[in-house]
């Protein structure tokens, strides 16, 4: 009789068994809260805040282009806030947290709709580890160019989000993505890549949607990607004209007398700490990721193909070895 477990016995410790696991998880929660905390206070405290880092002055569109087209958290700081908090050091790490609290936070979904099954308890945990280790890498362990910006987590976020809204099943909320992706190019125009992220899932979605001789494979959300796109340049566009600037003020491929791109690949040759920084880039990826691309999920290899001539443009056009500029790649690196 003693040696006997009932059903009700068997149902008690399968209970017990599920509270330890829930204890334990929320356990786990309360250190990757704590671990934002601290990334927080890194982060303000180690990046460097230069002339056109100061919110005050860039609210006033007082600084240079292109930071001055990265207008959207600036002005709305500036209408919500009293002007002695805006550059206060509790404001930008306040900020800070939050960016990170709300990409953590989506990290989870934004796995799901890249690999498919919905994860359990134990898997969003890891997924939100990885992309704050991503994080850490990038935004914390480089020495080289590290400024202060204020728009550049909050990208993070506002990337996942439109990624996750043009790639919903729901028609409605794929056209809020419509709406709200230019929205978010006013915090950087850097937000075309998830357009490009959500045209690579789309690709994988719908084999054959990349043939231009055949109009009838193509998913109906093409237009709608297609709108976007054009939206996002657009924005950028119009914004220009507004602070009465030139088109080309947005982008230089130039660095003195020199093309850009050289000036990157010869600091990358002869300066150990912008080498350092390109093996920060996605923690390692110039070194796992050639080795693990036969193995990952077809999407998310449709994904990285699609955005791969952004990346391209970012070599031309801006320094490689600030990985800050790689926001909205971060959770695909984790993924």
């Amino acid at each position: 009789k003693g040696g006997r477990t009932g059903p009700g016995r068997s149902d008690a410790r399968q209970k017990d068994s599920q509270a330890m696991s829930a204890k334990g998880h929320n356990f786990k929660g309360t250190w990757l809260l704590a671990a934002t905390a601290l990334f927080a206070w890194v982060y303000i405290a180690s990046n460097r805040v230069g002339p056109n880092s100061v919110i005050s002055r860039h609210a006033d569109l007082a600084i240079d282009p292109p930071f001055v087209f990265r207008l959207l958290l600036p002005e709305l700081m500036q209408a919500l806030l009293p002007s002695a908090w805006l550059d206060a050091g509790i404001t930008r790490g306040m900020l800070a947290w939050l960016s990170l609290a709300g990409a953590l936070w989506l990290m989870p979904r934004f796995a799901e709709r890249c690999i498919g099954p919905r994860l359990d308890a134990h898997e969003r945990l890891r997924h939100q580890w990885t992309l704050l280790g991503v994080l850490v890498a990038h935004y914390l362990l480089p020495r080289a160019l590290k400024f202060y910006y204020v728009y550049d987590l909050p990208a993070v976020v506002m990337g996942m989000g439109s990624f996750l809204l043009l790639t919903a099943a729901n028609w409605r909320l794929c056209l809020l993505g419509l709406i709200l992706t230019p929205v978010f190019a006013l915090n950087r125009e850097t937000i075309v890549v998830s357009v490009c992220l959500a045209v690579g899932w789309h690709l994988a979605q719908h084999p054959g949607a990349w043939r231009v001789t055949a109009p009838s494979t193509w998913p109906r959300v093409w237009p709608v990607l297609a709108a976007c796109g054009a939206a996002v340049l657009g924005t950028r566009y119009a914004l220009t004209h507004a602070l009465d600037l030139p088109a080309v003020s947005s982008v230089s491929w130039m660095e003195d007398d020199q093309f850009r791109l050289w000036a990157n690949l010869k600091r990358i040759a002869t300066k150990h700490t912008h080498a350092l920084a390109v093996l920060w880039f996605g923690a390692g990826a110039v070194i796992w990721l050639p080795r693990r691309w036969s193995a990952l999920p077809r999407t998310v290899r449709w994904m990285f193909v699609a955005a791969l001539p952004l990346f391209v443009v970012y070599a031309i056009v801006g320094n490689i070895v600030e990985l800050r500029m790689f926001s909205e790649f971060t959770p695909l690196l984790a993924v």
